[in-house]
């Protein structure tokens, strides 16, 4: 490291690397509010592999974890495994490698503004920036794959210029493209995207690469080894089923419905130019490019709501002051790279929003995560040239006095919002009351003949219960396996083992012999209350009740 920058941009380094740390770390149990749906099902089929090497459904080491029946990437359930030995079955288990490859993501985006730029300076102007992005602190902080499908592309990126540039050594080269091959074990969205990049490397770099030609064909051919069960798994049946439940190509989207009966009427006005604006082979392109575009909206990059999926309340995924900054390193950005890698900064820019615009729910911010670090990059650039160019450092105090005092007011906004209203008014989306209801149902495992719970709780939102039981029940896999584990992991499926039932309660059925547990806001007479669950803004969420 000492060869990139002297002792005290070390130091700098090294307090950039720490505060991210903290911004991540900090209350990682308690914000977000609960673990979430994927957390619990990731966290407990770590747990199940942990001790018998096969997860819910008994299969052995898998390659896409079925969980809820929609087939994801398993990757990130293995990096869980280590810290289970520090943990246990906890929340910080789940969310501690999210944290870890959060902050290796950090460290590789200041190598790689770095070496792209040749400016130590830079890098760390897009270190600090990445370190505090509301859009990378937030999803850092969930136990999620998407963590590690931005990590792994971003190191084999920065991996690969460092190659390109700095180290022309086999083993680079190598480490990059492997580190290409676990960012697409890691995230669906990276399917899409790591094959733009890598092809868009080597199609710009290929004279580069032809030095080692030989070398570079058997990496590859070892990197074709390592992904051919993937593969095999991904246009399997089951491994498409997340994309044809998510993808708006087919037919549900309200475009098609609407062009459907604007065509139809434009052909019986025989006017022939609204018949091909509204054509059905053009709807699929129109829905892809409004969605596409929705991802560069000013209001969803850089203003919020109280509430929108993945973000921080009344924030955006980017700092307002960030915006005149970015747009003078999009203009730098030809002059200072070279063409080749502004060709390539700019393929990573633009298609990264591609996964998400096929899909449904846009703009996603997890399913475009793939934007980080660009944005940080672009505005390092500008950030650096405005504050180099005219000197401020030297000339004005005030305007860096300013400068400073705006990111200090962002970050206090941020902490606000984050650590405060965040849990206290999203704790429904995060399950909170089925989580706490799941803890006191061990208490009362001996008390009934059964205990029923409702396998769809929640209001807004509805979750399986039978998941959220075994993570905080810590239920061993063993005697789960021993009642046949799980047979379906749908929202509706009927789940039973030991003395528990997770399906619907009929509202005619009356066991006094029984616990219940169900939804608060459903209509129940003649019952004793055993415990109210409730949401971190008081509202009750589950109620654990017996009929009298």
């Amino acid at each position: 490291m000492q060869n990139y920058f002297g002792m005290h941009k070390t130091i700098i380094f090294i307090a950039i690397i720490i505060f991210a740390f903290i911004l991540r770390f900090y209350h990682l149990s308690s914000v977000p509010p609960s673990p979430s749906l994927d957390e619990v099902s990731l966290g407990w089929n770590a747990y199940s592999i942990f001790h018998t090497g096969r997860d819910e459904y008994g299969t052995f080491f898998p390659i896409l974890l079925r969980a809820y029946d929609d087939y994801r990437p398993a990757l990130y359930v293995y990096l869980i495994l280590p810290f289970l030995f520090i943990f246990g079955l906890t929340v910080e288990a789940v969310r501690a490698p999210s944290v870890v490859l959060s902050l290796l993501t950090v460290v590789a985006t200041f190598f790689l503004a770095k070496i792209l730029t040749k400016n130590m300076w830079i890098g760390l102007i897009a270190m600090v920036l990445l370190a505090i992005s509301p859009w990378h602190i937030y999803i850092s902080r969930l136990g999620h794959e998407v963590n590690a499908g931005l990590a792994f592309g971003v190191i084999g990126i920065a991996l690969f210029f460092y190659y390109i540039y700095e180290c022309n050594k086999t083993s680079i080269i190598a480490f990059s493209l492997f580190s290409f091959v676990l960012a697409l074990y890691s995230y669906q969205s990276q399917k899409i995207i790591i094959p733009i990049i890598v092809c868009s490397l080597f199609g710009l770099f290929f004279r580069v690469l032809l030095k080692q030609f030989k070398k570079i064909i058997v990496l590859l051919f070892f990197c074709f080894i390592l992904l051919f069960p993937l593969i095999l798994v991904t246009f399997s049946d089951k491994g498409l089923i997340r994309f044809q439940g998510t993808t708006v190509f087919n037919g549900s989207h309200p475009f098609y419905e609407r062009d459907r009966l604007a065509f139809v009427q434009a052909r019986e006005e025989k006017n022939i130019f609204v018949q091909l604006w509204h054509h059905p082979r053009l709807t699929s392109l129109k829905i892809f490019l409004q969605q596409y575009m929705s991802h560069f909206s000013f209001s969803w990059l850089f203003q919020g709501k109280a509430y929108e999926a993945h973000k921080v309340p009344y924030m955006g995924l980017l700092y307002p002051w960030e915006l005149p900054f970015i747009l003078i390193g999009f203009v730098l950005a030809y002059k200072l790279f070279s063409k080749k890698v502004f060709f390539f900064m700019m393929i990573w820019f633009l298609s990264s929003p591609i996964p998400a615009a096929i899909t449904t729910q846009a703009p996603h911010a997890m399913r475009s995560y793939t934007f980080l670090p660009t944005w940080q990059v672009f505005g390092a650039i500008g950030l650096w040239h405005v504050f180099s160019r005219y000197a401020l450092l030297k000339k004005s105090v005030i305007t860096v006095a300013i400068f400073l005092f705006v990111i200090s007011v962002s970050l206090y906004h941020f902490y606000r919002n984050y650590f405060f209203v965040f849990p206290r008014d999203q704790s429904e989306a995060f399950s909170y009351a089925a989580a706490d209801a799941m803890k006191y149902l061990l208490n009362y495992r001996d008390a009934f003949d059964s205990i029923v719970i409702s396998n769809r709780l929640g209001q807004r939102y509805s979750y399986p219960s039978y998941m959220f039981f075994l993570f905080f029940s810590r239920y061993h896999p063993k005697m789960y396996h021993h009642y046949g584990g799980t047979q379906s992991g749908s929202f509706d499926a009927h789940h039973a083992f030991d003395v528990y039932e997770f399906r619907s309660i009929k509202k005619n059925e009356r066991n006094e012999k029984t616990l219940y547990v169900t939804n608060y806001f459903e209509d129940h007479q003649g019952i004793r209350v055993q415990y109210i669950a409730r949401y971190l803004n008081e509202t009750p969420g589950v109620i654990l009740y017996v009929y009298e």
